[in-house]
């Protein structure tokens, strides 16, 4: 039996009802080619893998933006310190010398 590999649909919205397949749902956005091809008639336990493994990354990325997101605070409180340190010493130096 020929097997077809099922090729994704770009420029067809992901709300656009009909599409019975995930991937016909236009996952590669405004790509002029669709580079993403999903073999339907595939072992079921290899197309959950692959599912799998993209959900996966999916996790990873989302630890790695929070942990983008805290290294952003943290450096942005530092800034704060930085900058309230030099009004302060800005402030400091234009007082008057009381000549002690």
């Amino acid at each position: 039996m020929l097997q077809r590999t099922r090729r994704v649909r770009i420029e067809r919205d992901a709300e656009r009802p009909g599409l019975r397949y995930h991937a016909e749902r236009g996952n590669d956005h405004h790509a002029e080619h669709p580079v993403l091809f999903i073999n339907p008639h595939k072992d079921l336990g290899d197309l959950a893998a692959c599912a799998a493994h993209r959900f996966i990354v999916i996790r990873d990325l989302t630890r790695v933006t929070q942990a983008v997101h805290l290294l952003m605070r943290e450096g942005c409180a530092i800034l704060d310190v930085i900058q309230a340190r030099a009004v302060q010493r800005e402030e400091g130096s234009r007082l008057p010398f009381s000549g002690v």
